[in-house]
């Protein structure tokens, strides 16, 4: 078993409340036509499916309700599972769940914590295929609490529903203390992903009075097999970045498509990516509970479809050793109390923090007075962020290197990250999301750019090779928006987790608080001389392995401290032993584990 300090309630420090390899099949024009509407099919069934939110009371409820209290949608009479499903995310950042009858799941809706459904203690510590890592041990047990927000019918599989829980543990009775208690009481389990998660929320309130809106990109790979390994579309020749060839479908497409009111997800925009048979989804953003879930439901849908058409969805990170891999980018931005932007649900007393300009406030600057501390001061090196974006951005930065333990946390993670690649880059910096930028022309670059661009300069893309991107847009309001975007996540980490470090490491950056000292980096990196980036104050480099990544969260001492000490030596034990046994398998079976699993 864990050591007994694992026991202890988890509270965030930050408040004083809480804490080759394609194998090209020749594929006919009628085989074309039926993959592009089978990916066209997909996709429409992801814009129509449904997705729900309603009140609920749990153990969370004085924490959530502050955070974000999404509008009671209810679906049609029509749409009635009789199965929920019960989910949880491990370590492993695999979904897993028990399946309970509806009135079981409305009983534990209704009567915690009586009816609450137990587990064995050792859940979190599972590998893959439920290996237990050193220091956890069968004896005891946790309870899932459903929550009713996350609840969604599945309109790929119309009898069941699904819903994410938080995992409780149990106190027994006290006959024998002075106050000893009569009956049993349910407290949060300290390594429980969404507890964390919600222990990171409430500090950002309780202690800076900021709280985030988070949406996410969905890049996935379909394959019509593994072994060999082929794309959906059979091969390289029409698959490219958005192109209108990989968008072509024929008639029709799977029944949900057609199902009358029902909700869709919040789908602002879809793509073809770089990769061969990949694909982006940009969800819309939301309060961080209700992103992430809507983000495990959507993949779920992309597996379930991709399935039911007789294909395979992987979100593994780099399915083609020569082409861009597949990532989970986060977009972020920061508000505070009172003032309210819902994206569709309803934030109680949330107040922008100027990230968004508007009318009352051209110049987007934040006013301190009233909002944060007077030991805070002004500082930062880009007049595009006020003085709490500055300090969070630097928290961030500074404990990049320790993040990359959870937004990457497999060992084939860190074959999709690399200069040149658009994820991010190894260096811990940051750039704007202006598309072009002026660069000396590169005299290896095709002759069409020498001819487009009669000079000795050209344009390149910039902020794509930065880990954090400062995204800005006008183009759906007469206001500029401004959100941050992480590179450096992928598909095989516990959401909860990562957002949770991530926000943790910018709250740091608030409190100490932390100077922003690194320039706008307009410029890949990579490209620049040791002496350049040192101008720019880009010293750090980025962990190239698991085994990097997880050493520098244990050398990172005030993160660790900050996420609690007993989780941080749980997690790294659990990430090591699970990539010692990937390391066991053949160089011929490893990438076969990543496209399996994930």
């Amino acid at each position: 078993m864990m050591s007994s300090s694992i026991g202890q309630p988890h509270r965030h420090p930050l408040s004083a409340s809480t804490q080759s390899q394609i194998s090209s099949k020749p594929s006919s024009p009628s085989n074309r036509t039926s993959h592009h509407h089978q990916i066209n099919s997909l996709y429409h069934s992801i814009l129509s499916s449904s997705s729900s939110s309603s009140s609920t009371t749990n153990i969370y409820q004085n924490n959530m309700s502050q955070i974000a209290s999404p509008t009671s949608n209810h679906y049609p009479d029509k749409i009635n599972p009789r199965y929920v499903r019960l989910c949880w995310i491990d370590f492993t950042g695999m979904v897993r769940c028990r399946v309970v009858h509806k009135s079981r799941y409305d009983k534990m809706v209704r009567s915690p914590p009586e009816s609450l459904l137990s587990l064995p203690a050792c859940v979190m510590g599972l590998g893959h295929h439920d290996e237990l890592s050193p220091g956890f041990g069968p004896v005891g047990d946790l309870y899932l609490q459903p929550d009713k927000i996350s609840y969604r019918p599945l309109t790929y599989e119309p009898d069941h529903a699904m819903a994410m829980c938080s995992l409780l543990r149990k106190r027994e009775p006290d006959y024998f203390s002075e106050n000893g208690l009569d009956q049993a009481t349910f407290t949060p389990y300290p390594l429980c992903p969404r507890f964390i998660l919600s222990s990171t929320l409430q500090g950002g309130v309780v202690d800076c009075g900021i709280s985030y809106l988070v949406g996410f990109e969905i890049e996935v790979v379909l394959l019509e097999s593994i072994d060999p390994l082929v794309p959906v579309d059979g091969g390289l020749k029409n698959h490219a970045w958005s192109t209108h060839s990989s968008m072509r479908s024929g008639k029709g497409s799977l029944a949900m498509h057609t199902r009358p009111n029902v909700q869709r997800i919040g789908v602002e925009q879809w793509h073809a990516e770089s990769a061969p048979g990949q694909y982006e989804l940009a969800l819309a953003p939301h309060a961080a509970f209700q992103s992430i879930d809507q983000l495990i439901y959507a993949k779920e849908l992309i597996y379930s479809v991709a399935n039911q058409m007789g294909l395979k969805a992987t979100f593994s990170p780099k399915p083609f050793a020569n082409f861009c891999g597949t990532g989970a980018h986060m977009h972020i931005s920061l508000h505070r109390r009172n003032k309210v932007r819902t994206h569709g649900y309803h934030f109680p007393h949330t107040q922008i923090v100027w990230l968004y300009t508007s009318p009352q406030s051209p110049t987007g600057l934040l006013d301190h007075d009233s909002v944060i501390s007077p030991c805070l001061r002004p500082v930062t090196t880009s007049p595009a962020l006020n003085v709490i974006e500055s300090h969070w951005l630097a928290g961030v930065l500074l404990h990049l290197p320790a993040i990359t333990a959870f937004t990457q946390p497999s060992t084939f993670s860190y074959e999709r990250v690399g200069d040149g690649t658009w994820s991010g880059g190894v260096w811990s910096c940051w750039g704007t999301a202006n598309k072009l930028s002026p660069y000396i022309a590169d005299p290896n670059l095709p002759s069409m750019l020498s001819e487009l661009f009669p000079t000795d300069m050209c344009f390149i893309a910039y902020g794509r090779e930065a880990p954090i991107r400062l995204c800005t847009s006008s183009a759906t309001s007469s206001s500029t928006e401004k959100h941050f975007e992480l590179k450096t996540a992928d598909f095989t980490s516990n959401i909860y987790l990562a957002l949770s470090v991530v926000l943790t490491a910018g709250l740091l950056g608030i409190q100490t608080p932390l100077d922003l000292v690194q320039t706008d980096c307009r410029v890949d990196p990579a490209k620049l001389t040791t002496q350049e980036r040192e101008a720019h104050k880009i010293t750090t480099s980025l962990p190239r392995t698991l085994d990097e990544a997880l050493s520098a969260l244990e050398k990172d001492t005030t993160l660790a401290k900050a996420l609690g000490q007993v989780f941080v030596r749980a997690y790294t034990t659990t990430k090591r032993a699970e990539a010692e046994r990937y390391k066991a398998l053949p160089a011929d079976q490893q990438q076969r584990f990543a496209l399996e699993h994930y």
